[in-house]
């Protein structure tokens, strides 16, 4: 794991926190918060694969951050859920390949 790929990691985790807190979804851009803080507060390779792990999770099961649309006034947004998806993707990807 380089520098670099810890930034890309931290830079796609603060794009996400700040559309999500946009729109007002605090639940999941405290998760996010937390995994950022755990991620970059560990003490070992074990600890931040753990992390990883954990990202990886949200992205399982019925209600998961894959599932997240993003609504306004019982609307979607279309511009903030393309913007989400992208993100979402990369996060995944990226926490895939440090994993």
């Amino acid at each position: 794991m380089t520098s670099s790929d810890d930034k890309e990691l931290n830079n796609v985790i603060d794009e996400l926190i700040f559309v999500l807190e946009c729109i007002g979804e605090k639940n999941w851009s405290s998760s996010l918060r937390n995994l950022q803080s755990s991620y970059n507060n560990a003490g070992s390779l074990y600890e931040r694969k753990r992390v990883l792990s954990k990202i990886i999770q949200l992205y399982g099961g019925m209600g998961s951050f894959a599932d997240l649309t993003l609504y306004r006034d019982g609307r979607p947004l279309i511009e903030a859920n393309d913007i989400l998806d992208r993100l979402q993707s990369r996060l995944f990807d990226i926490a895939v390949r440090l994993r």
